[in-house]
């Protein structure tokens, strides 16, 4: 048997680059080589499952809310973990990755498996993943991506030689990273989406998975063991069991534009696809694509085009609206006969549920007003695909919050090594200490508050900034998110502009009124984009900020967490007459916890229905912004 190994590369890297300076030496930075960590709702630490319960043999990507919150928790749960790699290029240490990086790896893999729609229940095989690792070391070391290594390479051995020949490999991507570079398949040598092909192989049982995380200018290496002998169909196994007959990226049904990528593939068994035509349809309208070459060899026969205008490499973009594409296949020969395949795919974007699908389930009912005598019951209608429900009751604090920098205080400066987060003396922007933000990797550097804060009408928030030397690659912004970190929007931001002679301090004030009642966090994001930046920590260098005022927000102080298995909370027991907060969070495939719902305000009147009122509930309740109750409750 022959087995086609496809490469992928990095076409804009160049490791022979040189590394351009000016006054302020920029540094390159080719696409691709540094993984981001993705922030949700500060630092992301995925939970480490092997395995996820899909409520079925196969995912339903047919229900537009259960795919989208598959991607939110799932698929995105595996970002941003830590791979705290214990091995060395220089002593030839392959090491290791942590428990937790592994499993984020082997959980990617099999979330596009089910979402493809074939067996989804891969598991680790540890002399798989000790070879694995041996490659991912040897490459490396080496400063190079090949499935053939020779044995005069540094850091050479023979499982990483048989690593390399029988693995997916990348280059500047390592861990659940690298499994989506392998998946997205770009690259002029990736044509035939070999990569893709073996990552949804039906028969496969078993892989591994080998990550080496260095520092530079050693690369990143992902490398996931994919021929696992045993299972190949040429080996006699029946094929196993697909939710179509065929299996197709992207899957027909709807899928998050982030998983869209310009290769489109279409994958049916000992099919020959050498006359096979593919008409495509957007909308109802007939819509060009282009044909990539026919090839066999990697995992089922697979044919392969690009829908216009996207070509090798782009990035899907954001859809404002939901997106349906038809797609029809002609001219596919299988045992001898020609047979036609027609299917269509909705391309979403999922940060929203359809027409507030979600906010309209996750949203408490209830009363408003309520006595502690009150038998109450909250209740939501609830997604019908979950396993249980988290309630968290806060209550509603006056925020008066302010930083300056001046004295440690509890904002999270989430910055990269190689400088403190703070400037001193005159370069402060107002009093001893302003706090800084900069470089020395092109990765963000983060400044977050705290709280979780309750937006009125006229809520805003005033900072001080100057953004020193930086390209116009490196970016800063302050962001807000509605949805507990999931997704950030940026209300304001700056790009650099090289050298910064006549820049000044800006004022700037927001408005957060658009976001009236509704929960917000905020961070100040100093992020880079691509092309060069500047490297250097010194204060003239970056984004400094200061005096950081947030002017009529509540601040919410969590009370409790309960957590039911079905949609009621009843039975609270709160001990303080005030205003509440309360909103909804559903567990599902397992132990994944959706974005909380919409929150609801609810106030504890008294004890016993026929208690005095207290006359000091009304100044309370002006001073704070809230608004006044327009009925009580009646016995």
């Amino acid at each position: 048997m022959r087995v086609f190994h496809v490469l992928i590369q990095n076409d804009a890297f160049n490791p022979n680059m040189p590394q351009g300076s000016v006054m302020l030496p920029f540094q390159f930075h080719p696409r691709g080589f540094y993984s981001f960590l993705m922030m949700v709702g500060g630092m992301c630490l995925a939970t480490p499952l092997m395995a996820v319960d899909f409520k079925g043999h196969f995912f339903d990507v047919s229900d537009r809310e259960q795919v989208r919150q598959f991607y939110n928790t799932v698929y995105r749960s595996s970002d941003g973990v830590l791979a705290n790699w214990t091995g060395s290029i220089e002593s030839c240490d392959a090491g290791r990755v942590s428990e937790a990086y592994e499993a984020a790896t082997l959980r990617r893999i099999n979330w596009y498996r089910a979402f493809a729609g074939v067996p989804s229940t891969i598991v680790l095989d540890e002399t798989y993943s000790r070879k694995a690792q041996e490659t991912a070391l040897l490459l490396s070391a080496n400063n190079t991506l090949t499935h053939f290594p020779t044995s005069d390479m540094r850091c050479y051995s023979a499982a990483g030689d048989e690593g390399a020949q029988k693995s997916n490999l990348t280059y500047g991507q390592a861990g659940a990273g690298s499994v989506k570079n392998q998946f997205e398949d770009y690259g002029s040598s990736n044509k035939s989406v070999g990569h893709r092909r073996w990552l949804l192989y039906p028969f496969t049982q078993k892989m591994g998975v080998g990550n080496v995380v260095p520092e530079s200018p050693n690369p990143r290496i992902g490398a996931v063991w994919v021929l696992d002998p045993p299972n190949l169909a040429s080996w006699g196994a029946p094929r196993p069991e697909t939710r179509e007959a065929f299996v197709a990226w992207p899957p027909p049904g709807f899928i998050p534009y982030p998983l869209v990528y310009p290769r489109w593939s279409f994958t049916y068994p000992n099919a020959d696809f050498s006359d096979a035509q593919v008409t495509l349809f957007r909308n109802g309208e007939a819509h060009p694509l282009m044909l990539e070459p026919y090839e066999v060899g990697a995992g089922e026969n697979t044919l392969v085009w690009i829908p216009s205008p996207y070509k090798d490499g782009d990035r899907w973009q954001s859809v404002a609206e939901d997106e349906q594409y038809e797609v029809i296949i002609d001219g596919v020969r299988i045992a001898g006969a020609l047979q036609t395949f027609n299917y269509s795919v909705t391309i979403f974007d999922p940060l929203y549920s359809a027409q507030g699908v979600f906010s309209e389930s996750m949203l408490p009912q209830g009363p408003e007003q309520l006595y502690r005598d009150d038998e109450v019951a909250f209740s939501i209608f609830g997604l019908h695909f979950t396993d249980g429900y988290e309630w968290s009751v806060q209550t509603i604090l006056e925020s008066e919050a302010r930083y300056d920098a001046e004295v440690d205080d509890d904002l999270e400066i989430l910055r990269s090594e190689g400088y403190s987060g703070y400037v001193s003396g005159i370069e402060a922007l107002e009093g001893e200490r302003s706090y800084h933000l900069a470089h020395p990797v092109p990765r963000e550097q983060l400044l977050v508050l705290p709280q979780t804060f309750l937006v009125n009408l006229d809520s805003h928030i005033a900072f001080q900034s100057y953004l020193g030397w930086a390209s116009n690659g490196q970016v800063a912004s302050f962001e807000v998110s509605d949805n507990g970190g999931l997704s950030w929007t940026p209300l304001w931001e700056q790009a650099g502009v090289g050298n910064p002679q006549g820049q000044v301090v800006r004022q700037i004030r927001l408005s957060l009124g658009d976001y009236e009642n509704q929960t917000l966090q905020m961070r100040f994001r100093y992020r880079f984009n691509d092309g060069s930046y500047f490297p250097q920590v010194s204060a003239s260098v970056g984004w400094r900020l200061d005096s950081i005022e947030l002017e009529n927000l509540d601040e919410l102080d969590l009370l409790m967490n309960i957590q039911t298995n079905d949609s009621v909370l009843s039975n609270l027991d709160l001990q303080s007459f005030e205003i509440f907060w309360l909103q909804v969070r559903s567990r599902v495939f397992k132990d994944h916890f959706t974005e909380w719902g919409p929150g609801k305000r609810f106030e504890l009147l008294a004890d016993f229905r026929d208690d005095p009122k207290d006359d000091e509930q009304a100044p309370r309740k002006k001073r704070k912004g809230l608004p006044v109750w327009l009925f009580h409750i009646t016995p």
